[in-house]
């Protein structure tokens, strides 16, 4: 399943994103934000293997 959530973030990190998107024609923003929370969630002592399953699809692409 997959939901859909609207961030707010400081003009900053919407620039340094859009830049990084831009360089990286691969990534997209739904699988950069994928990566990113999910390593987050990973760094902070989440044992679900199910985030880290998330986590390494993001990392190389995989789309179920």
């Amino acid at each position: 399943m997959t939901i859909s959530t609207v961030v707010e973030l400081p003009e900053v990190l919407d620039s340094a994103l859009t830049k990084y998107l831009e360089d990286h024609p691969a990534w997209d923003r739904e699988r950069l934000w994928q990566a990113m929370a999910s390593l987050f969630l990973l760094q902070n002592g989440e044992k679900d293997p199910k985030v880290n399953s998330a986590y390494l699809d993001s990392l190389f692409g995989y789309q179920p």
